[in-house]
């Protein structure tokens, strides 16, 4: 039984300001960054990201109103109810604080308000509204793209702009990066001219492809874009995320996306393409060194085992096995941040990790045992369990953790004077149960987790009588998911741009795919529309403001 048709006629998604947009989020934002524009070199990603989400929205929504939210899907409410009890804990959080604390209180409550409707709700809803399954698209342009492409950064380091006078506008513009930016924004633009569900995802998985192979190449001390390489966090590659465990998180959701395709593949074309994304989306989490993002591609791929359609053709697709081969092999030989040949650097350095944490899975352990990035996070847990006993219904507060916690973590250092060598900062709980629970009770967690109970609930119903690719397709979301949710049992790139972005896409495709009831015309009057243009340019306004704030910043910074 395949897909049920909707009661009304499908409305095309996807105008040309909203495959701009798309353009914009998926392929220019995670792949641009600027080291002389802004102290964040990466700022500018995340403004063009949440810039281009508002307008993909707007767009949309003046050609299909209402209908754009999908509000007759019990997902879309149930994620509406949980974002108003993390509202009510936001404004219960800045009503017990002292006068002191609330312009503090404020400023933070907005900007994680932001990131949640910009770079959740709006990737979740554009996501959750499309209505077309259908083949996937050809890979063979895609791949020389890819090739023209990335040879064609080689020359930058030879071909950019020189900005000796330090002007701003120079520190944003080089004509060379200017005309391969518009050829390749032409060209994506272009190739999602009749964009499907599975075109877009198309767009990440490219998106990935180069940033792992950046990544991988960064690692082996190879940087073809930059005067020097940029190694912020010693040997583990940044990529273009600015930090290695963004760019992990990333490749953990594209790993299983691309198994999913590669199984599919139908030409020789397809098969390079796809075995290359896995291929490299999983050396770049080696290249990463992050941990916890082989545990969250580990629990992807074990999910994809569970069911019998991966276990049949993982047998007799020859490609599927050669690419698995290869990841295996690549694991094993991966050498550690000495590049020392045969020193098995991500499995040495994973085990390393896990011996240390059960053997030290304490916070009174000597000085001398300190495992700094599982104690540390012991110390943040501490702290985040503090915030829930103390409130166990509606937490500290949306968007409060990174204020509040140092004088929760104050307590715990004074009763463990072996910790005072740990960093003591921390902007989210690294643990994303704790992460919510700390921040907005038990009640703000019952409702989020509520919603992916949902969501999975749908998802099994929906494989029980879907063909066999919509079956495939389900449960290689539901693995993205999945992967990214064990990778931020340790991780905070649930909270940050990219990830997030991509993460609350596959969860909104998710839901469209495992939706089997009637999708209803949502019309709506001048003043709704009205309001929500004001809302949706406000956001605007408000990320160029903060793009231009850090500019200015950092430009007075170099002339002091």
């Amino acid at each position: 039984m395949s897909k049920k048709t909707d009661s009304v006629e499908s409305v095309p998604l996807y105008s040309a300001w909203s495959r701009a947009a798309l353009t914009a989020s998926f392929f220019v934002s995670p792949l641009i960054f600027f080291t002389d524009f802004t102290r964040n070199p990466y700022f500018f990603q995340i403004t063009l990201l949440n810039v281009s989400a508002v307008l993909l929205a707007a767009s949309e929504i003046c050609k299909r109103g209402l209908s754009f939210f999908s509000f007759e899907k019990i997902q879309t409410r149930l994620f509406i109810v949980f974002c108003a009890s993390f509202f009510i804990s936001s404004v219960l959080g800045f009503m017990s604080v002292s006068q002191f604390f609330k312009p503090s209180v404020l400023a933070e409550n907005t900007r994680v308000w932001l990131f949640t409707f910009t770079n959740c709700f709006l990737p979740f809803a554009a996501a959750s509204s499309q209505n077309d399954f259908g083949e996937s698209p050809e890979t063979k342009r895609i791949l020389f793209f890819c090739l023209f492409w990335g040879l064609s950064w080689f020359l930058f380091p030879f071909l950019k702009t020189e900005n000796p006078q330090q002007s701003l506008f120079y520190s944003f513009f080089d004509f060379y990066g200017a005309v391969l930016w518009a050829f390749g924004f032409w060209f994506i633009f272009s190739y999602i001219k009749k964009p499907s569900v599975k075109t877009v995802l198309i767009l990440p998985m490219t998106v990935c492809l180069f940033s792992s192979i950046y990544g991988v190449l960064q690692y082996f001390g190879v940087e073809f874009i930059w005067a020097k390489l940029l190694t912020p966090y010693g040997r583990r590659a940044v990529s273009t995320f600015g930090n290695p465990n963004f760019a992990s998180s990333y490749a953990v959701m594209i790993a299983p996306l691309a198994f999913y395709f590669l199984h599919r593949a139908k030409d020789a074309y397809s098969r390079i393409f796809y075995s290359l994304t896995l291929l490299f989306s999983c050396a770049m989490i080696f290249a990463s060194l992050t941990r916890s993002s082989l545990i969250g591609l580990f629990a992807a791929f074990l999910f994809l085992s569970a069911f019998k359609e991966y276990r049949k053709n993982f047998l007799v697709s020859s490609a599927a096995k050669k690419t698995a081969l290869a990841v295996l092999l690549v694991f094993l030989l991966w050498p550690d941040e000495n590049l020392r040949p045969a020193s098995m650097g991500a499995a040495r350095r994973f085990y390393e990790g896990v011996t240390a944490s059960f053997s030290g899975f304490s916070l009174s352990v000597p000085e001398s045992e300190l495992y700094p990035s599982f104690h540390q996070r012991l110390l943040i847990w501490s702290a985040a369990g503090k915030m829930f006993y103390e409130s166990p219904f509606f937490g500290k507060g949306w968007g409060n953790f990174e204020l509040f916690y140092p004088y929760y973590q104050g307590p715990v250092l004074a009763a463990n004077p072996n910790l005072k060598t740990l960093r003591t900062h921390a902007n989210n709980a690294h643990n994303e149960i704790l992460e919510v629970l700390s921040q907005t009770g038990a009640v703000g967690a019952g409702l989020y987790f509520l919603f992916f109970a949902a969501l999975f609930r749908s998802f099994f119903s929906f494989i029980k009588t879907a063909d066999e690719e919509n079956r495939k397709f389900a449960i290689a979301l539901s693995a993205a998911i999945l992967g990214m949710f064990f990778d931020n049992l340790f991780n905070v790139t649930l909270h940050f741009t990219q990830p997030a972005f991509l993460f609350w896409w596959i969860t909104g495709t998710l839901s469209a795919l495992v939706w089997n009831g009637a999708k209803r015309e949502l019309k709506a009057g001048k003043p709704v529309i009205v309001i929500i243009a004001v809302i949706l340019l406000s956001a605007c306004f408000s990320w160029f403001n903060q793009l231009m704030r850090e500019a200015y910043y950092f430009s007075g910074f170099k002339y002091m």
